[in-house]
């Protein structure tokens, strides 16, 4: 089984970068020491791409991850993680929780914080912060290492989180 695909990835976005630069999609392959036939789906919309490949393919461009991703005007968690081509698994070591925890944030879900657990101790929680924590937000701990992990502002994750949550309904 490959690894989950960028969601946001925009391949109409890596057509325009490849002539922006004139670069040919066998050059790009060249410097990512790819087969050629990888960057053309790409870029026609035939075969999505994993985060790893994604940093690098962006990097050969001399882009940012998100310059190549349709951007949302309401991202949820999920999304944001995408814009910053990150997996949840990566996410969830670089903050410190089990990647199911993160997956159901994603989710707009607060069963990693309703119980008492490694992961409220690993999060600098206590229960005191749990039921403080009002419905429909991440306590301020963990917005804050989300933004940190994600490139984007506790404000950002609050609002992004209150979108995952809406569309799971």
């Amino acid at each position: 089984m490959g690894r989950p695909s960028i969601p946001l990835f925009d391949s109409a976005a890596l057509a325009r970068a490849l002539a922006d630069a004139q670069i040919s999609a066998s050059e790009l392959a060249k410097r990512l020491g790819i087969d050629s036939s990888w960057v053309r789906q790409w870029a026609g919309g035939n075969r999505g791409i994993n985060a790893e490949r994604l940093r690098a393919l962006a990097a050969a461009l001399g882009l940012t991850p998100d310059q190549l991703q349709t951007r949302p005007t309401n991202p949820t968690l999920a999304e944001l993680r995408s814009l910053a081509a990150k997996t949840q698994a990566e996410v969830a070591d670089e903050i410190g929780v089990a990647r199911l925890v993160l997956v159901n944030w994603e989710d707009g879900g607060r069963k990693g914080l309703a119980r008492p657990s490694a992961t409220s101790s690993a999060l600098g929680l206590s229960g005191e912060d749990l039921k403080s924590t009002p419905a429909g937000q991440l306590p301020s701990q963990v917005a804050t290492k989300l933004g940190r992990a994600l490139g984007v502002d506790a404000e950002q994750v609050q609002a992004a989180y209150a979108a995952s949550a809406a569309r799971d309904q």
